[in-house]
Order: C-alpha cells, then structure tokens, then sequence
C-alpha cells in the first residue's frame, strides 16, 4: 500500500544543545516515508554545523537551508515550505521531541477523516529537570478558541499541503514576530478549514523558566492586537473582545508566576521522559 510522503519543516536558530534529539526522533518514526526539511536562521552558535552532519548523512531525506541573516521563525518556515515535497507537512522545533508513532498517527488521523484540514496533538511539557505533565488542547476547537487562546499546539501539528498553499504559508510581518501561528490560524478560520487535536501526547515540548523570561512586554502587545484582528475578522460575539486584554495582564506577570500557572494546567504525566542517552 502506498504511503504518501510527509514533509516535515523546522526553523532552527541557536539550539545546538537539543537540535540532534530533535532530528533524531523524526529518524526514530515509525512512519518512514518522510523528508526532513532545516532552515538555519543565521544561528551564531554550532547549530548549522550539527544538523550538517545529519543532511550529510542522510542526503536523500534531509535537507538543510540557511538564511544569510535573521529572519525569523515565518520566514524561515516558509523557506522550508517552498522545498517541501510531501502531500502533509508536518511541523517540528529544534528543541522539541515527536514521540515515534507521531507521524504515523497523525497520517492516519488525515487519510480516514478527509475533511480536516490539519491534526494536532497533545504535548508532553518537560525541563531540564524532566517530565512536567501534559497539555491537551479541545478536540474540535472552532474559531472562538482564537479569543483565548491557540486551536493547536503549532509545533504539533500535521497540515495538507494544499491547505498551506491556499493560506499562502506564513505572514513575516512584525505584528506576527513570535505569533505567526495565531495569524495563521486566523487566515485558516477565514478560509472555512477545519482541524481536529488528538488526545495522546504524541509531542514533547521543551518549556523551562528561561522559555518564560523571553515573553517580552512587545511581544504581548502583538498578541493581544491579534485577539483583536481575530475577533473583528471572524466576526466573533462582543463579549470576546475582552479577551485582547489577557496577553499584556500576562506580560505584567513575573517568569515564576507564569510558570507555576501553566503547571497548574498540565495533567499528570502520563511517561517518563526518554532521551537519546537512555538508549
């Protein structure tokens, strides 16, 4: 039977600490018709020179691109999109785990439920000190979900390759620098797509107290005028506007506050974290 390849794209910039994990879980699936697709945004550390040794190894299946200059996760990202053969594309961060049946779920998910447009999956959020819980976002979000919060967990998720094409890929503008995914699902709802989040963490996201210290006050401005953009173009109920004030109460926020309020949303962890020296 024939198994459509999956294109998996990741923007990489100054993780040379966790970026051979990373790869080395999409080399782990289970799911073996893949391509894995790097763009090096100007990273000033040995983060080229580590994921160079994998596309040297593996030439017919990884591909690694460098902007010249900083651009940014979108732009970055859409680089990766042009290069992108696969009927599904696939998200991936340089500091993040897919747990091995990861694609091949997901493909699953896509091939039997033609009419969703992307898959997401729940997160397994760990540390340096190990695993944290898991974050599960609602099955079928709908467009109000852009008031509150995200529909899907970005790096997670698994899209049709036409779905990117007919969004035209991601906006790099500075009103989306760290929240290109909100724009994009905002243009997604606008289009009339649909997606669906699996409930197995299929995921593992890095997120330590540093993760938190870099959420500039800039950066919740921009998110909290997307609420607005999302609210005014998707014609959502009045009392939702109320929600644009969320990200810059946020901002006001100390990091250990922040952190200790997302650890109050995580489940119990459902296992322990495994690593490539566990192996």
């Amino acid at each position: 039977m024939h198994k459509p390849k999956v294109s998996v794209i990741m923007g990489v910039y100054n993780c040379q600490d966790t970026v051979a994990e990373s790869i080395e879980s999409i080399i782990q699936q289970t799911y073996q018709n893949w391509e894995l697709i790097i763009c090096d945004d100007a990273s000033t550390d040995s983060t080229y020179e580590k994921v160079l040794h994998y596309a040297k190894r593996e030439p017919d299946r990884i591909r690694l691109i460098r902007n010249k200059t900083n651009q940014r996760l979108a732009a970055s990202l859409n680089r990766c999109l042009a290069e992108a053969k696969g009927r599904w594309i696939a998200r991936q961060d340089g500091d993040d785990v897919s747990v091995p049946t990861r694609l091949e779920k997901q493909v699953h998910f896509l091939e039997t439920n033609p009419d969703y447009d992307v898959v997401g999956t729940a997160m397994t959020v760990f540390d340096e000190s190990g695993t944290k819980g898991v974050r599960a976002l609602v099955s079928e979000p709908d467009r109000r979900v852009l008031a509150r919060g995200t529909p899907f967990c970005h790096g997670t998720i698994m899209m049709k390759a036409s779905a990117y094409n007919t969004l035209n890929g991601y906006r790099s503008v500075k009103a989306t620098r760290r929240m290109e995914d909100i724009d994009l699902w905002i243009r997604f709802y606008e289009a009339g797509m649909k997606g669906f989040n699996l409930k197995e963490p299929l995921y593992l996201v890095r997120e330590d107290e540093a993760a938190f210290k870099r959420r500039k006050f800039r950066y919740s401005m921009d998110n909290a005028w997307l609420v607005f953009t999302a609210c005014w173009r998707l014609r959502l109920p009045p009392v939702d506007y109320l929600f644009a004030f969320k990200p810059m109460i946020r901002a006001c926020l100390s990091p250990k506050i922040m952190k200790l309020y997302h650890q109050r949303k995580l489940g119990t962890p459902l296992f322990r974290r495994r690593t490539i020296r566990d192996e």
